[in-house]
């Protein structure tokens, strides 16, 4: 069973060599609900620094590429629950929802769907100003909790 790091704004992270997976979950659709793209993008940065940290080097694959994995699994699992909201339980969306829980994303060698991810990367819109001020905004919320922490701890 793996063992989830939520450190980045409560999103589940975790890896191994060449593999990063993103559980999608109620803290990644919250995420994505309003900015998809651009904040699929911020959330590729943070799981690319994540696993920078743990292994010391760079996973090979592109921060678009991984933006547009996760956010098409998002989207995926979001119009799968709405169908089923709307007309039930169906084979193929029973099916859609298992294997979007999990956004398992390897490198070329772990993972063999890796050329379609690049691929749909080339057209994946992602507005740049969109992700400066979602980094901005997320910088800002975490000095004010260090400032919180700071305040409480003198007390």
């Amino acid at each position: 069973m793996a063992v989830w790091n939520r450190e980045y704004q409560g999103i589940g992270i975790t890896a191994e060599d060449r593999i990063v997976r993103i559980l999608n979950d109620d803290a990644l659709c919250e995420r994505l609900k309003e900015n998809g793209r651009a904040e699929a993008y911020r959330i590729a940065l943070d799981v690319k620094e994540y696993y920078q940290k743990l292994f010391g080097g760079e996973v090979s694959i592109s921060a678009k590429s991984l933006a547009c994995e996760i956010y098409w699994h998002y989207l995926i699992k979001v119009k799968s629950e709405a169908i089923e909201k709307k007309w039930g339980k169906k084979k193929l969306t029973s099916w859609l929802l298992k294997h979007m829980e999990i956004i398992d994303c390897g490198d070329f060698k772990a993972d063999n769907n890796r050329w379609l991810w690049d691929l749909l990367a080339i057209i994946f819109p992602v507005n740049k100003k969109s992700v400066q001020r979602i980094k901005e905004e997320a910088e800002s919320l975490v000095l004010s909790k260090t400032e919180m922490n700071e305040t409480q701890g003198k007390h």
